[in-house]
């Protein structure tokens, strides 16, 4: 029994030490990945809970404006302006700053930071994307 828990506890430290990321890292840097992919139905899933009712409330009307001749997915309705070219080569941290909040800073290649804000939301974390209108303190 003793081997079998050194076995785990080995196997645990070497885990740990393999920098394994938190679930809100692999959130930060999913995002990155998609905004400098241009791939917009990743980037849809990801961001807050608003954001993602007003995307779907968007594709809703673009299908009453044709007439309902075509249906519109909710990521359709994104628009992912022209990355910057060295945005998949960017470094990404993240600080929690809560237990339901955090914000990532993207540090590209030429020292250009940006940073964005991640909320916990029904038990996964989501990126807060900033709404006419709406507050995004948490």
């Amino acid at each position: 029994m003793t081997r079998q828990w050194l076995a785990r506890w080995v196997a645990l430290a070497a885990l740990a030490g393999c920098g394994i990321a938190r679930p809100e890292e692999v959130v930060a840097r999913r995002f990155v990945a998609a905004v400098a992919e241009g791939d917009e139905a990743t980037l849809a899933e990801l961001v807050h809970a608003p954001a993602r009712e007003r995307l779907a409330a968007a594709a809703q009307r673009a299908g009453d404006q044709v007439g309902g001749r075509r249906t519109f997915a909710p990521h359709e309705m994104l628009q992912v302006l022209d990355a910057p070219p060295d945005l998949s080569a960017a470094r990404v941290r993240v600080e929690t700053t809560s237990e339901d909040t955090a914000v990532a800073t993207v540090v590209r290649p030429d020292g250009t930071i940006h940073t964005f804000d991640l909320r916990r939301e029904d038990g996964r974390w989501r990126v807060v994307v900033p709404l006419a209108g709406e507050e995004t303190a948490p």
